[in-house]
């Protein structure tokens, strides 16, 4: 073996775990959208203002593209580890409210907050720090 042989094998081994990382993050994601919309769906809330103003802030500073945290329609949005922590900050303050099945919400925010956690820890510890500052 050269040395090309060793970096074309490295450089693949690299793209593998990018890809990897990313459909992780990809699969976190949706599963974080379809907790939203069932929180609000479930508690037919309407959109508050402070809640809008809250969203339009989370889209601004973790940098949401071309879409809000209501409906990520990118895989650019899907495949950002920020927007993790967006929506967990998003999700964090609706069931900080009166919620019919808070109880059941909050069991499966705890578990994709899990998964985040083993996912990347980075993005964990900005939603434990911001989480209820906003």
């Amino acid at each position: 073996m050269n040395l090309w042989d060793v970096e074309f094998f490295e450089n693949q081994r690299m793209e593998n775990e990018r890809v990897r990382f990313s459909n992780q993050v990809r699969s976190v994601n949706q599963s974080l959208q379809e907790l939203l919309k069932g929180i609000l769906s479930h508690a037919k809330v309407k959109k508050e203002d402070g809640i809008v103003q809250l969203e339009k802030r989370l889209n601004r500073e973790f940098g949401v593209v071309h879409a809000t945290l209501w409906h990520l329609m990118y895989a650019n949005n899907y495949e950002n580890p920020k927007v993790l922590t967006a929506q967990l900050i998003l999700i964090h303050q609706l069931l900080k409210e009166k919620h019919p099945k808070a109880d059941l919400f909050k069991y499966k925010l705890e578990t994709l907050e899990q998964q985040v956690y083993s996912l990347d820890t980075q993005a964990y510890q900005t939603y434990m720090m911001k989480r209820d500052t906003y």
